[in-house]
Formats: C-alpha cells, structure tokens, sequence
C-alpha cells in the first residue's frame, strides 16, 4: 500500500538535484581529524596546545610572549609540534537518505553530534537491489524537473 510519506518522498526523488549521479543515495559527511606531520595533506592544522616543556629557550620565550611559534624548530622536541589532519569521512550511523532534503534535516536537527556534517551524494549504480527500490520509489509520483 503506497502512502502519502511514500508519494512526498517520490516526489522529492523526482524533483532533487541527483550531484551528477543516476541512481542517489545521500548521506552524512563529517570531518574526522587524524594526527600526522605537518604538510602531510592539504587540510592541516596544528593542535592549540604546546607542552611549554618540550619547546626550546627560544621558542619557550615566543611562547610566553604570546608570539607565533614557527612551524618546525629544531632545537624543540619533535613532540612540540604534533599536527592534525582533516579527513573526510561517511558517517552511516544515521544510515542512507533517499532524498538530499532528508539528509539536510537529520542534519538540522543532530549537528552537535557531528564535526562539520554536510550532506554527501553517493550513487549505487552498481547496486541492483537498491536501484529496483529506487525505480520503484520514482515510479510512485509523476512528478518532474
């Protein structure tokens, strides 16, 4: 028995900006922070924190003053100066969304369980199952671009 739930969703499904994919799945993509060395990826940043105890006497003044510490020093223990990365990552705790529309409001409503959530665009071309459901879940409205 089709629903109304079902006939929004189609709707949706016929009408959403598909990200270049035929057959979308929409999910949540978060920011996932791994530690490394500094210049390992595009997206780094350094921790806030330095252990004044593993600086240098010169950078351990800068430190006290407040200025910028530089980015390496040798005289430091390496430790000093610990990176992070910023990784992309799928979160499928919430599961998949057939609709970009739907994503975007678990989002709304859960983003202080997520670091930087967006919604993601998946395809499941190769996912026989899942584009029956698809077709079928199009099929249900008529609704058009």
């Amino acid at each position: 028995m089709i629903n109304k739930a079902m006939i929004n969703i189609s709707k949706e499904m016929n009408i959403q900006d598909n990200r270049c994919t035929d057959y979308p799945l929409f999910v949540v993509m978060v920011d996932e922070e791994h530690w490394c060395n500094e210049g390992i990826a595009d997206k780094h940043k350094r921790i806030e924190e330095t252990d004044p105890e593993l600086l240098c006497e010169d950078c351990l003044a800068k430190y006290h003053e407040d200025d910028e510490l530089p980015d390496f020093c040798e005289e430091c223990d390496p430790d000093a100066f610990v990176w992070y990365r910023i990784v992309d990552h799928i979160d499928l705790n919430p599961g998949v969304f057939f609709t970009a529309k739907a994503c975007q409001e678990h989002i709304d409503a859960n983003k202080y369980h997520y670091n930087n959530p967006r919604v993601y665009g998946i395809g499941c071309w190769r996912n026989e199952e899942m584009r029956g459901v698809i077709d079928f879940m199009r099929g249900i409205s008529k609704e058009k671009k």
